[in-house]
C-alpha cells in the first residue's frame, strides 16, 4: 500500500478467534473501500491473528503484544494508523456496510466536528438480533448528554479526526472497561460531534455469568463519575441523574452477567440505587423496562433466568423493528445472513 488510506480501521483483539472472522468480514464489506485495518492483538493464545492472513486483503495487517488491555490496544493502534480518519470496532461487533461511508460524508460535512457517531442495534452471541438502543439526537456540544450516558454505546461506533485524536491523547486505562466513554467526555468538552441518524453499528451482547467484568464495570463507573463531578460539589441535579443512569446500566448487566442465582437481587438492589439517586429516574421508561424485566424474570426458574432475559429483549426488539422500517429492513438482512451461514 503506496498511498494513505482515507480511513484505518483500529480492531483490539484478545482470544477472540470465534468471533473475529466474521467482524473482518464485515469491515471488508464496506461500500468506502479506501481503508487500512490494523488488528491489534493483545497477547491472545488462541490464533486470533491468523484471522488477518486467512482474509487474504492486503489493506489488513496484524500487529501481536504481550496484554495490556483494551486502552493499551487501542492505543498501541492509533500509533500505527495512517489515515485521515479512524474508527475503531471490538473484535466480536458488526458494521452494516455503508457505515464508514455515512460516518465519513458526514465528518466532511462539517469541518467543526471532531467525531461521526451512529446509532446501535443489539445481537446476542449468535448474531441474532435483540433490539434497537433508542435513537440519539445530540449532535454539536453534546458534553451534557454524554455525562448523563453514554449515549454513543460502545468503543465500536464513532469515526474520529485522526488529527484530533492524537491533540486529546490516548484512552485512559484507569478507566477500563469504560475508556472508550471517558475519551469520548474529554473529546466533547474540546470539539462537536455529528451524528448520523442510521442503525450502523451490532453490537454483541453477552449473555453469560462474567462476574469479574461486572465489578470491574462498576468500579470503573465510580472512578469515571467521581472525576467528572467531584470538583463540581458531586454535580448537584445533573451529576445525580448521571449516578442514576450509571446504576440502571449496572442493573442490566446484573441481569445478563452475574451468576443466574443472585443476578435477579443484585438488579433490583441495583434499581433502588438508582432511584434514591435521582428519584426522577423513577418515571422514565427505562426505569419501567427494567423493573417489569425483573418481575417477569422474578417467575422464572433460575436456570431459565438467561433464556427469559433474552426473550424479553427480542419482544422489545421486535416492537422497534415494527415501527421503524429502516431497523425492519436491517433486521432481516441479520435474518437473511444467519441463514446463509447455518447452511
Amino acid at each position: 500500500m503506496t498511498d494513505p488510506p482515507v480511513v484505518s480501521v483500529l480492531v483490539p483483539a484478545r482470544n477472540a478467534a470465534s468471533t473475529i472472522r466474521e467482524t473482518l468480514e464485515s469491515v471488508r464489506r464496506q461500500t468506502f473501500p479506501a481503508f487500512e485495518l490494523i488488528l491489534i492483538d493483545d497477547g491472545s493464545v488462541d490464533g486470533t491473528a491468523d484471522a488477518v492472513a486467512a482474509m487474504g486483503d492486503p489493506r489488513f495487517r496484524a500487529f501481536r503484544y504481550s496484554h495490556g488491555g483494551l486502552a493499551v490496544a487501542r492505543n498501541r493502534g492509533l500509533e500505527k494508523a495512517r489515515g485521515e480518519f479512524v474508527s475503531f470496532i471490538d473484535a466480536d461487533d458488526l458494521w452494516t456496510p455503508d457505515k464508514l461511508e455515512s460516518q465519513v460524508s458526514a465528518l466532511r460535512g462539517d469541518s467543526r466536528a471532531a467525531a461521526a457517531y451512529s446509532w446501535t442495534i443489539f445481537v446476542d452471541e449468535r448474531g441474532e438480533y435483540l433490539f434497537a438502543k433508542e435513537p440519539a439526537w445530540c449532535e454539536g456540544d453534546v458534553r451534557g448528554e454524554l455525562e448523563r450516558g453514554f449515549f454513543i454505546a460502545s468503543g465500536s461506533n464513532v469515526l474520529l479526526r485522526r488529527d484530533c485524536a492524537e491533540a486529546l491523547g490516548g484512552f485512559d486505562p484507569e478507566f477500563d472497561p469504560c475508556s472508550d466513554w471517558e475519551y469520548m467526555l474529554r473529546l466533547s468538552d474540546r470539539w462537536p460531534v455529528v451524528g448520523v441518524p442510521r442503525y450502523q453499528v451490532l453490537y454483541r451482547l453477552s449473555t453469560t455469568s462474567m462476574t469479574s467484568n461486572l465489578d470491574e464495570v462498576e468500579r470503573a463507573n465510580r472512578r469515571l463519575w467521581q472525576a467528572r463531578f467531584g470538583a463540581r460539589g458531586q454535580g448537584g441535579r445533573h451529576g445525580r441523574e448521571s449516578l442514576a443512569n450509571m446504576l440502571q446500566y449496572e442493573g442490566f448487566l446484573c441481569l445478563s452477567r452475574a451468576p443466574v442465582d443472585v443476578c435477579r437481587r443484585r438488579a433490583a438492589r441495583k434499581l433502588c440505587q438508582s432511584v434514591r439517586a435521582y428519584p426522577p429516574s423513577l418515571l422514565s421508561p427505562k426505569t419501567f423496562k427494567l423493573w417489569a424485566a425483573c418481575v417477569c424474570l422474578s417467575a422464572v426458574p433460575t436456570s431459565r433466568v438467561r433464556a427469559g432475559l433474552r426473550r424479553l429483549l427480542r419482544m422489545q426488539g421486535g416492537w422497534s423493528a415494527l415501527r421503524t422500517p429502516e431497523l425492519r429492513r436491517i433486521v432481516d438482512s441479520i435474518a437473511i445472513q444467519r441463514r446463509e451461514q447455518a447452511v
